[in-house]
């Protein structure tokens, strides 16, 4: 194309006609299972078909999201929907979860698939290992700056991969497929397409929700109470810096927003049109010159149909802040209203994006005979090209009275009102003397506009390669599983390199786990086996990580500590280390199991999102052995934008979290810790979890996280030791969702 793909999003149908005729060149939807956002209207499998007939019509590519974790009884379930989706001309799929990777990969070989957001890849090395493993189109984190996002694209075209990068919608707090903080409070997962937004809810920074203060700082007050929304971030717009994400090499330009209104949709897509080609025209060529700012007219109404008091730029152009903070209020609802109706305007009519031409030949004693020819005009090589074809209708009759002339047949051949075409060019080869009814003619126009309709749909549909065998499992267990519980061992997380070496001499811990930082401090060749390295959960400079990674191997450090995909890249480039699986990998079902031992992982952290049932049945069937949190306080957010730094400032923080520490506070009066870890923080939960009194529920686990990340050396040992001995915890902690599981 030259210029990004516009890639607009659709809950329902109607959003499908609002994106294609407002100039989309893509649409993604979901379908009823599977799907990211499971509260949108998504699609069943007729309308499936229906929206990839709708869009195939006019040259618009459509991908479908199957973006969420599975579990192992849904695998079969699964793969019927890849292999729907393939049948249904489907032009690529969006996966986050490795083991439906797997699955999609062998039910239907030869599709495009596109790895999500929520697969949390923000690097460049990272984005080649999920090149690596089968993906032609990343879609990296959301947090990422102008050259961060270059420098992806630089990475991705070396592997002939696209990179697709959000443009405009609603912003997670949290890095994507990092938040867990909906499912532990209320068991809606996020990674199961179930968030129920806990982060747009009041929450403080600096005390009470409803505290008395003025600009968010507490040293002012003034008395009166106002709640605060400490969470909550504005949408973000990139549509101004269009030019500049073109020009680093972005190929689509994705929009958030399949649980949004249509009118959205057609606000959000003109707008980006606007910006990309500067055609006021939507029936033009979509590959015209630029502008250097889209409309105010389209920015007005975009803020109008939707926004958390307005907008936000702050991660592409590094200005992290209050400013990029943000929350719904009445102003912003009833704006809708004005737009409403001025936007609705705009994809009411199909978009005539075709062009026809006509060759009518009527002649004595032959069928008449209409030849076509369709300029799928839409975006040129985007629309799949042109086609052409022949209709024929009845042998024509003497005239009696009044012969068919010229004229009649433009004039019937002209009525091109309700489709998608225009009218091209008429000519006429018509024998003298002939009668021909006016609902001949039309009939055969009707009909060639039907045939013109499927060959373009045909055209420009995929066919996919299907493997329907169903009887060949993909992973199979090789690990050497634990007999019994006590033969678990335990792995400590902790920030601190006094607390790691101290834990670290005790038998019944296998080894600690530490930050870069804190392993840099560590001298002792003699502890360097039983530390494991833990990479930071946001890579701000891969090549600066790697360097010191390097280093520390140097010293003796072998293994380390995999948080989520992205650290592939950096690990893969150490060259033959040790690999370590955390939480952050989603890992729950055998095939992301399979996924990871072809991918060099010793052994992994489940999802703590399971329920101890999944658990076993994981830890009986796989390849790699398997552990479980088993106490701590879950990290239910990695925050790019520290609320805290917003509220408050660094300054006044207490960082490192632990009782004194820096917290949140929600209207229910929950305090959850924050931690500081420099360049982002982790948000922690209010309770300990805590199931090591209860590990006969998890046989066949090898080991079990301890994390000890907000507690200092004695608080520590004095959790190691009851863990150690199965001790029940006193006061107040949680099962977490071993046992209530998920909706």
């Amino acid at each position: 194309m030259g210029l990004p793909e516009i890639l607009a999003p659709a809950g329902g149908m109607e959003s499908v006609y609002a994106a294609v005729r407002c100039g989309a060149h893509g649409v993604y939807i979901g379908g009823s299972e599977f799907s990211a956002r499971a509260g949108a209207e998504n699609f069943s499998e007729d309308m499936l078909y229906e929206a990839a007939r709708y869009c195939h019509l006019h040259g618009v590519k459509i991908y479908r999201a199957m973006n969420t974790v599975i579990f192992d009884r849904e695998r079969e379930s699964f793969r019927e929907q890849v292999i729907i989706t393939a049948k249904a001309g489907f032009d690529g799929l969006i996966i986050q979860d490795l083991g439906g990777l797997a699955i999609a990969k062998k039910a239907v070989p030869n599709m495009p698939f596109h790895a999500s957001t929520q697969m949390t890849i923000h690097t460049p090395l990272g984005a080649k290992e999920a090149a690596k493993i089968g993906f032609c189109r990343v879609v990296p984190a959301r947090e990422l700056t102008l050259g961060g996002i270059a420098e992806i694209c630089r990475a991705m075209e070396e592997v002939n991969c696209e990179t697709e990068v959000f443009v405009h919608g609603a912003h997670c707090m949290c890095l994507s497929g990092q938040c867990y903080m909906s499912s532990a409070i209320g068991g809606r997962s996020a990674n199961r397409g179930r968030c129920a937004q806990s982060c747009r809810l009041p929450i403080s920074a600096i005390g009470d929700v409803g505290v008395a203060c003025v600009a968010g700082s507490a040293a002012k007050c003034s008395g009166k109470k106002v709640e605060r929304y400490d969470l909550s971030l504005k949408d973000m717009s990139l549509v101004e810096h269009s030019e500049e994400l073109a020009a680093a090499g972005v190929d689509s330009f994705k929009i958030e927003g399949r649980m949004k209104r249509p009118e959205y949709v057609a606000a959000a897509v003109t707008a980006l049109r606007h910006a990309l080609y500067g055609s006021e025209n939507k029936n033009a060529d979509f590959r015209h010159s630029r502008r250097d700012k889209c409309d105010k007219q389209d920015m007005r109404r975009l803020e109008a149909v939707f926004s958390r008091s307005g907008f936000t730029d702050g991660y592409l152009t590094g200005k992290i802040g209050r400013e990029m903070f943000g929350s719904r209020t009445k102003e912003n609802v009833t704006a809708a209203g004005d737009v409403l109706g001025e936007l609705a305007a705009l994809y009411a009519d199909e978009v005539r994006d075709a062009e026809l031409d006509f060759a009518l030949t009527v002649h004595e004693g032959t069928a008449v005979r209409l030849d076509f020819h369709c300029k799928n005009d839409r975006g040129g090589e985007v629309s799949g090209g042109n086609v052409s074809g022949i209709v024929t209708g009845d042998i024509p009759e003497k005239a009696q009275r009044r012969e068919f002339t010229e004229a009649d047949g433009v004039k019937n051949l002209s009525k091109l009102g309700g489709t998608r075409y225009r009218l091209g060019k008429i000519s006429c080869d018509i024998s003298p003397g002939l009668a021909l009814s006016a609902a001949c003619v039309n009939d055969l126009r009707r009909r060639a506009c039907e045939l013109a309709d499927s060959l373009t749909v045909q055209k420009n549909t995929p066919v996919y390669e299907i493997n329907e065998d169903i009887s060949a499992d993909v992973h199979k267990n090789t690990a050497e599983i634990p007999k019994d519980t006590e033969e678990i061992k335990f792995r400590i997380i902790t920030h601190s390199a006094e607390t790691a070496i101290a834990m670290a001499k005790k038998d019944d811990v296998e080894f600690a786990i530490l930050p870069v930082s804190e392993c840099e401090k560590v001298e002792a060749a003699a502890f360097a086996g039983k530390i494991t390295v833990s990479l930071p959960d946001i890579v701000t400079d891969e090549s600066a990580l790697i360097k010191r990674l390097g280093g520390l191997c140097e010293k003796g450090y072998t293994h380390f500590f995999c948080k989520n995909f992205t650290h592939m890249g950096a690990l893969k480039a150490l060259g033959n280390v040790h690999i370590h699986g955390g939480w952050g990998m989603n890992i729950a079902n055998g095939d992301s199991l399979k996924m990871l031992y072809e991918m060099g992982f010793e052994d992994t952290c489940l999802s703590f999102e399971m329920k101890a049932g999944q658990v076993r049945y994981a830890a009986k069937n796989s390849p790699v052995p398997v552990g479980i949190y088993a106490y701590g306080r879950l990290p239910l957010m990695v925050v790019r934008n520290c609320p805290v730094k917003a509220a408050v400032g660094c300054k006044d923080c207490k960082s490192g979290g632990g009782s004194n520490g820096s917290k949140l506070t929600d209207r229910d009066g929950r305090v959850f810790p924050v931690h500081c870890e420099g360049e982002y923080v982790r948000i922690l939960n209010c309770d300990i979890l805590q199931v090591c009194d209860k590990l006969e529920d998890f046989v066949g686990v090898s080991f079990g996280l301890l994390d000890f990340t907000d507690m200092d050396i004695s608080e520590a040992r004095k959790a190691l030791d009851a863990c150690i001995s199965r001790e029940k915890s006193c006061g107040r902690f949680t099962r977490g969702l071993y046992y209530r599981g998920i909706i």
